[in-house]
């Protein structure tokens, strides 16, 4: 991540649940504010925020970045197959999952994105929601904010971008932390264990 230009990824289905309103909303925050510091221009310039999938609310975040006048830095790429999700994670700076509660109830589990950004050694930006905070340790493998604090996701994202080493090193944690927890090895090992 520390060498990685200065892109945002979001991945998963563009509805309610996975907050994809809250991450455009808080990347436009961050582009705001940097725009207005001659010293972070050229950072706010070459900012962009990366869309991975595609979903009901896509119409909805493609009005409101036109709205916000992000178009160049806001790139809608729809559904990618793996491969293709795992090569963006190599050159972005974090990973944005603002997961809350639906308006209708639906909710997350333990989006598996998390733990395949972690394994990439992608820092995250999610909130305290459902099983989240038993995947990412927030201050360790990235940000946790309460559902719907647009503000607060905001903040993280700046102190990302603005900080390529602490990028780097929570990305470095992310994936010791994956690899302890989140492989198939581990996986298989804690059923056998329950099994037996």
């Amino acid at each position: 991540p520390a060498a990685a230009a200065p892109k945002v990824l979001f991945v998963g289905r563009l509805v309610e649940k996975k907050g994809p309103l809250d991450a455009l909303e808080a990347f436009s925050n961050v582009h705001a504010r940097l725009s207005q510091s001659n010293r972070t221009q050229h950072l706010a310039r070459s900012m962009q925020f990366v869309v991975l999938g595609d979903g009901p609310l896509r119409s909805v975040m493609v009005h409101r970045v036109a709205i916000l006048g992000l178009q160049d830095h806001v790139v809608f790429e729809g559904l990618r197959e793996p491969a293709e999700v795992a090569e963006q994670m190599r050159h972005c700076r974090c990973l944005l999952l603002p997961s809350k509660t639906a308006r209708d109830g639906d909710s997350e589990g333990c989006p598996v994105v998390l733990q395949e950004s972690q394994m990439a050694g992608l820092p995250v930006i999610s909130t305290f929601h459902a099983g989240i905070p038993e995947i990412v340790i927030d201050g360790e493998t990235g940000f946790l904010c309460k559902e719907g604090d647009v503000h607060a996701l905001a903040s993280a994202i700046e102190t990302l971008l603005l900080n390529p080493e602490q990028a780097k090193a929570m990305g470095l944690a992310a994936e010791h932390h994956a690899r302890a927890n989140f492989t198939i090895d581990h996986h298989i090992s804690s059923l056998m264990s329950v099994l037996s």
